[in-house]
């Protein structure tokens, strides 16, 4: 009998890896202050990619700047690109991430033994699931399972570049763990 995602991914534990770095977030400047720039509330409201909206939340990062351009860029495009230009100014930071227990599914290791094909990372429209069926994506499916496994975060390919995001659950962050906005002293204190 095939074993079940969630007890894959339970026994996935002992291959999480620990994650340092510097990755990136792109913000409204609603929410460009000391007190919303780390907040993932937008994710528990509306839901992504590996979130079903009401159900947890996700700090969504990527792994280097030009996904994240892209990646905000996209989640606003229309045809004639006037749909970006309404949604500036924006901001972008940089946020120092130390993570102990991340599960890296950018590795083809890591997805073969969970029978994970990439593209179905990349290919699922999640936001019609949610929204017009209802459903949970295959990707929320497997943000949730990480995220009850006890993961910190998973570090995922992007569905828009090359390059990669490391999506964060917020709840989930260990003793030791952090995360850092770079520069945060530019930012203004929030307004009443």
């Amino acid at each position: 009998m095939p074993r079940l995602l969630s007890e894959k991914l339970q026994d996935a534990l002992e291959w999480a890896v620990p994650f340092s770095g510097v990755c990136f977030r792109n913000v409204s400047q609603k929410f460009a202050n000391t007190r919303d720039i780390l907040s993932a509330q937008g994710s528990l409201d509306v839901g992504g990619r590996y979130n079903f909206k009401g159900a947890f939340e996700v700090l969504y990062l990527s792994y280097d700047l030009h996904t994240c351009l892209e990646e905000t860029t996209k989640s606003m495009q229309c045809d004639n690109g006037f749909e970006v230009a309404k949604a500036l100014p924006r901001v972008v930071i940089g946020i120092e991430v130390k993570l102990s227990r991340v599960l890296d599914l950018t590795s083809a290791i890591i997805r073969r033994q969970l029978c994970i094909a990439k593209k179905s990372l990349t290919a699922d429209d999640w936001e019609k699931l949610q929204n017009v069926d209802n459903q949970e994506a295959f990707t929320q499916q497997i943000g949730r399972l990480a995220r009850e496994a006890g993961f910190e975060a998973i570090l995922v390919p992007s569905a828009v570049t090359r390059g990669k995001n490391l999506d964060i659950f917020p709840d989930r962050l260990l003793a030791g763990s952090s995360l850092k906005v770079v520069n945060r002293h530019f930012l203004p204190l929030p307004k009443r």
